[in-house]
């Protein structure tokens, strides 16, 4: 019932309004214009209560996000169901998917989020399955993810695909992985993807070599993510260290910074020192060039 016009001239600036009782929520800036800062998060149900009186996506989006930080309890669900119907703007579902997520086990919220992988729109497809993830022991989310893998024609949902597969199931996420690295895509998301979920617990190692080694001859970013895979289940394998050492001054800069990653989580006295000198005198961007400069640090401290 009290409203006030400000100019705001500072880069911080306060106002007070008068009110004849403690406000339940406040929701000061419906169009999203004005950046705002809350010192107390509110409590979810006074988050729900401004998604049900939100007039503009900006303001129901932060109320989603806001939600989505903590576990919910499920019976949240009740009074978001009128924000999230059918006929909701798309950029709505997708954030209010890790909502959704952060109210595992519940069944109500996993069939919402089973019924949004089949959206017409991609981005709610692949928040949807993403967020599936979180169902850990559930054979429906597992399903569900499972169908999106083997139906998906996006690479961005087949890649929340296959991270959601081998979250439900770890003891299957080989199978999954080895599926996904042979797998094309726009951009090679997917093997891209499937390779930095490969850890030393997902296979023998026998089998993970035989499968990514190849991958070192692909293009610049799955032959990055391959070395990346690689320096994690054999940081100290001749191929992995040969690699790396030969990469420091490739035409690539997504190689370069793998080779890089990779060497300088070696100890100092195994820092190949003369190749770094040659590579910061090569090297074109700074970012890279200070990254060598901290190693060659590291050898001088030795």
């Amino acid at each position: 019932t009290n409203s006030k016009s400000v100019q705001v001239d500072a880069r911080a600036y306060g106002v007070e309004l008068p009110t004849g009782m403690k406000p339940r929520f406040i929701h000061p800036d419906a169009l999203g214009a004005v950046l705002l800062d809350f010192e107390e998060p509110l409590p979810p149900s006074d988050l729900v209560s401004q998604l049900r009186y939100s007039v503009a996506p900006a303001s129901s989006i932060r109320s989603l996000q806001a939600l989505s930080r903590d576990r919910l309890e499920p019976t949240l669900l009740l009074g978001l169901r009128a924000v999230l119907s059918e006929d909701a703007d798309p950029v709505l579902l997708v954030a209010a998917a890790p909502a959704l997520a952060r109210m595992a086990p519940s069944t109500s919220a996993l069939n919402m989020l089973i019924s949004w992988t089949t959206h017409a729109d991609v981005r709610v497809r692949t928040a949807a399955t993403t967020a599936l993830g979180a169902f850990e022991g559930s054979d429906a989310a597992y399903d569900a993810a499972l169908a999106v893998a083997n139906t998906g024609g996006d690479a961005f949902e087949l890649a929340a695909a296959v991270e959601s597969l081998v979250d439900l199931r770890p003891e299957r996420a080989w199978l999954v992985l080895r599926s996904a690295l042979v797998t094309s895509s726009d951009g090679d998301l997917v093997r891209i993807r499937a390779l930095a979920l490969i850890d030393p617990e997902t296979a023998d190692e026998d089998e993970v070599a035989r499968a990514v080694l190849p991958l070192l001859d692909s293009d610049a970013e799955v032959a990055a993510a391959a070395l990346r895979c690689l320096a994690r289940i054999f940081p100290e394998g001749p191929r992995t260290t040969r690699t790396a050492e030969a990469w420091i001054q490739d035409a690539s800069y997504l190689k370069r910074s793998a080779a890089l990653d990779v060497i300088s989580g070696r100890t100092s006295g195994a820092l190949p020192r003369s190749d770094l000198q040659a590579a910061l005198a090569y090297e074109p961007t700074v970012e890279l060039q200070r990254q060598i400069t901290r190693m060659l640090a590291r050898v001088q401290e030795e």
